[in-house]
């Protein structure tokens, strides 16, 4: 995404950018060093053949640090400029079962309903995007398509499933509505695995 949209912006079309955030504390060290960067980074593409290419991106306009309370992500995604809310989901992650049914066996995923619940948001996607679409309806953002970057078959469907059963549990049917109405979720696969950011990676900065 940042690569397309960086070339979208050297084409003239600066109306596109990005916000990046994480749910999880896990990523912390990525998260400062990008920001320390100011968002941007280079990218070095190499062909079959060896050739080596680089490419500045500076298509990353806001890096948000992680805080438990989400209060950044939430606020970029209830923002009416925010078109797209995008996020990589692993397998697991899903908490689907060979049903497509929620599988709340797992912990965290019972400790989100809870938290959703009681009006706080979470860390699994679903008690992330709960509190954020609750924000973006309270705010009147609008419409906004939810885009899963990931190499799962599906996905979109998969997590719009998930996400509807988790917000009927929840209890919140005027949300459930809405979400009905003003939100898409598009099937995407993405299969290309950004390299972990390391000493090495800093260094030829």
């Amino acid at each position: 995404q940042a690569v397309y949209i960086q070339r979208l912006r050297d084409a003239g079309d600066t109306r596109w950018s990005l916000a990046g955030g994480n749910l999880r504390a896990d990523m912390a060290d990525t998260i400062h060093a990008l920001d320390e960067q100011g968002g941007q980074y280079t990218l070095e593409t190499i062909s079959p053949s060896g050739e080596r290419r680089y490419e500045r991106i500076r298509s990353i306009q806001q890096v948000l640090p992680y805080e438990p309370t989400l209060a950044g992500l939430i606020g970029v995604g209830a923002s009416a400029d925010t078109r797209i809310i995008s996020f990589t989901v692993t397998e697991a992650g899903y908490y689907l079962d060979a049903e497509n049914n929620l599988d709340f066996n797992f912990p965290d995923l019972a400790a989100d309903l809870e938290r959703a619940r009681q009006g706080l948001p979470g860390q699994t996607i679903y008690g992330a995007l709960t509190a954020i679409l609750r924000a973006r309806r309270k705010a009147n953002a609008g419409k906004v398509t939810l885009l899963n970057c990931d190499n799962l078959r599906h996905n979109g469907e998969r997590s719009r499933t998930g996400l509807l059963q988790f917000i009927a549990l929840v209890g919140d049917d005027a949300l459930a509505r809405w979400v009905e109405v003003n939100t898409s979720s598009p099937n995407a696969m993405v299969d290309r695995i950004t390299p972990a950011t390391g000493e090495r990676e800093r260094a030829i900065y």
